[in-house]
């Protein structure tokens, strides 16, 4: 397929480029990837495109990013992650998308995210980490095919409430099982409360709650803990 992978990767001096009438294009990994004055891009896409890995990774001044044609891409992996200066995140078509690790991690000024079609997501590792600005998780994830969650959340300092029960089970061979990686994952949130459906903890220390300061209230449905 057409790429435009790494097309203007390290192009630390670029502060324009004009809108990319890219219809046929079907990858765009790291395609801006440490354009550091960078502060809009305009992209026109089709559903050719199926993978967004890094495309946007250290744009330290992206402000703006246009609304573009996601609904074939399977991971946005790292795709604006160290954003520090993006403000707030096109709402997506991303019922594909089975990744998104890191995807906004370090995106210091964004205050929330979309709440967009979650339902195909394996690994959220890291997806909001260090999202200082955002207050409210989306009410649209889903967590039926998930198998990490692990720092998902960490250090979004504003988020106050995880509305979400969760099976998590360190020994799972499958989502179906629970969620496997979990460790860390709302660390320095300021959550009162948290429901579990399942926990079961069969490989040492998960971390689950570590630094959650604010934690007044726990419910598992289900608890083994050895």
């Amino acid at each position: 397929g057409k790429t435009l992978n790494s097309i203007f990767r390290y192009c630390s001096n670029l502060i324009y480029v004009p809108l990319l009438n890219v219809p046929n294009i079907t990858l765009l990994s790291y395609s801006f990837g440490e354009c550091n004055k960078l502060k809009t891009v305009k992209l026109i896409t089709s559903n050719k495109l199926t993978t967004a890995l890094s495309t946007f990774e250290y744009c330290k001044n992206l402000i703006t990013v246009s609304l573009f044609d996601t609904s074939n891409v399977t991971t946005f992996q790292n795709m604006f992650l160290d954003c520090e200066s993006l403000f707030n995140i096109p709402n997506f078509n991303v019922g594909k998308c089975t990744n998104f690790a890191s995807t906004f991690k370090f995106c210091f000024n964004i205050n929330y995210i979309p709440n967009m079609n979650f339902s195909n997501v394996i690994n959220y590792n890291s997806m909001c980490s260090t999202c200082y600005k955002i207050k409210n998780v989306p009410t649209t994830l889903d967590f039926l095919q998930t198998t990490n969650i692990a720092n998902m959340f960490e250090n979004c300092i504003n988020i106050t409430e995880f509305p979400y029960k969760l099976n998590l089970n360190s020994s799972a061979t499958t989502a179906s099982d629970g969620i496997k990686d979990y460790s860390y994952f709302l660390r320095n949130t300021k959550i009162t409360e948290i429901s579990f459906g399942k926990y079961f903890k069969t490989n040492g220390d998960s971390y689950i709650l570590n630094g959650v300061s604010s934690l007044k209230k726990i419910t598992v449905d289900d608890f083994n803990g050895s």
